[in-house]
């Protein structure tokens, strides 16, 4: 049969279909709409997930919640943070305490006074590192970023009262005043005093940082403290040799002593020349560390060649074996710099460096980073080099090892428009944080750490997050395929949290590690 159609009919039928597919556009929610659909049903869903999973999910509701009611946004941070105490969470105290500082933090973003009133209730630890003062110091920078410098000052004072002086975030305050303001003199004293009752070895930063700028004799007396502090064998502290290698050389410090003293000789040799030379001669490891790094302790933190590790006990095997693993660490990484930095300003070249990296995940890291630097100015530079990373993904042995590789790839075929490349990669991390999800959930050797932590966790996250940028609202139906209601809720948090444009960067994870995967 033939069939025949009137221009009329014709002219109807595409009105029709034009009319549907403005309807079906009108009818799709805006990433924001999508984002509150995401967080009212999470919050619908908490009850049925684990204690800590709770704790995490209600953080995460109010954070975002910021965006939508403030008033209920107070409300999740005060049910978060009272349920991190709650003993039912489970027996980590640890993980407890920094889910509680980050809390603190988010809330004082929101509500300074509310911030600062929660920090106030968070209980001191019964022995150990006191996340107080870490809590504290990064509420005192949201106050100083806020430029309420008078509360900022009280704070600290009133935490150096409470056996917590944030010494960081005094150093933000400090940065603020001119020298010749009367509080920076005081601040400073104030700091002093706290040190001299609770020491820590962020005293001697702030002092390195502003001692130019102190009252005369200022900086000599607070010296002298420290070395007072640094150099009392009586000190009951357990204390395990510290090895520092790089390719100058290694040393290693046997007492405490010696590494407190490698962390502030730059500062005694600009304070009190004659005090540094009596120390030198009377401390040979420290003189021979120096020798070595003449920056001392603060040298190394941008020293990417450079590495510290302990080992407890006295097993020499032991001892061995982990300083093998530390040399090749160190040569991954440093080859893996070394790549990179000639790929900035020539990809070829850096590609050539990237066989001399003895790890194929390594490997793999950097032809997507390298991918990445491409793929704006050199399309088909990046798609040759994406195509090499997932050849060699195929030998990477550990999902772990492989998920942060499998986002890279994500990210760079996004940047070329390669939709069907980013939708693979994305796949294979939802596949990877499934495998890796099974060793976290282990009955006879579970993860100990908050489900929020485990890597299957933030595997899934990176996954979810890398769908939402190429998919945006349509990525939701990626949640279907994530059963577990714990993953469930915090993915839909997460997806919300793209969906309106805020960063996660809350990708920390705990769990076994194994040795780098080498060729």
């Amino acid at each position: 049969m033939q069939l025949s159609f009137s221009s009329q009919s014709v002219r109807i039928f595409t009105i029709a279909l034009a009319a549907a597919v403005v309807s079906a556009a009108a009818d799709k929610p805006t990433p924001r709409q999508k984002a509150r659909e995401l967080l009212d049903g999470a919050a619908e869903m908490i009850a049925a997930t684990h204690p800590d999973v709770q704790v995490a999910a209600l953080f995460h509701l109010a954070d975002n919640y910021a965006d939508f009611d403030r008033k209920k946004a107070l409300e999740y941070f005060k049910q978060a943070f009272t349920a991190a105490a709650d003993p039912a969470v489970g027996s980590n105290a640890v993980f407890a305490a920094m889910m509680q500082m980050e809390i603190v933090v988010a809330l004082t973003e929101l509500d300074a006074g509310e911030g600062v009133a929660m920090l106030k209730l968070i209980a001191a630890p019964p022995g150990g590192y006191d996340v107080r003062s870490f809590a504290a110091a990064r509420v005192v920078g949201k106050l100083v970023a806020k430029g309420d410098l008078d509360r900022a000052i009280q704070l600290a004072e009133y935490m150096g009262g409470a056996g917590a002086y944030p010494f960081e975030g005094v150093s933000q305050i400090l940065g603020k005043l001119k020298p010749d303001d009367p509080r920076f003199a005081a601040v400073f004293s104030q700091a002093l005093t706290a040190y001299s009752v609770k020491p820590d070895s962020s005293f001697a930063r702030l002092l390195t940082r502003y001692y130019k700028d102190l009252p005369a004799g200022m900086p000599q007396t607070a010296l002298s403290r420290i070395l007072a502090v640094a150099l009392d064998t009586k000190a009951d502290i357990p204390y395990n040799p510290t090895t520092i290698a790089s390719s100058k050389g290694t040393v290693t410090f046997t007492n405490r002593v010696e590494n407190d003293l490698f962390d502030i000789m730059p500062l005694v040799r600009e304070l009190d020349r004659k005090r540094y030379e009596e120390l030198l001669a009377q401390h040979t490891e420290v003189r021979s560390a120096l020798e070595l790094f003449p920056g001392g302790g603060p040298s190394l933190v941008n020293d990417r060649e450079a590495y510290m590790y302990t080992v407890s006990g006295g097993d020499r095997k032991a001892a061995e074996a982990l300083n093998e693993r530390q040399k090749l660490s160190a040569l991954i990484q440093n080859r893996a710099m070394a790549a990179l930095e000639a790929a900035a300003s020539d990809p070829e070249k850096g590609l050539d460096l990237v066989s001399g990296i003895p790890s194929p995940p390594k490997q793999a890291e950097v032809l997507g980073r390298i991918a990445e630097m491409t793929g704006d100015r050199d399309p088909d530079t990046a798609r040759r080099v994406l195509s090499k990373c997932v050849s060699l993904l195929d030998s990477v042995k550990y999902p772990d090892d492989r998920v942060t590789d499998w986002d890279i790839v994500a990210g760079a075929a996004t940047l070329i428009k390669d939709e069907a490349l980013a939708q693979r990669a994305i796949d294979k991390m939802l596949a990877d944080a499934a495998e890796m999800y099974t060793t976290d959930a282990d009955k006879d050797r579970p993860n100990r750490a908050w489900r929020e932590n485990w890597p299957s966790t933030q595997a899934l996250r990176r996954a979810v997050i890398r769908a939402t940028r190429l998919h945006g609202v349509d990525a939701a139906a990626t949640l279907v395929k994530i059963t577990d209601p714990d993953q469930n809720v915090l993915a839909r948090i997460t997806m919300a949290q793209a969906l309106l444009g805020r960063p996660f960067d809350r990708l920390q994870s705990f769990g076994r590690q194994h040795p780098p995967q080498t060729q």
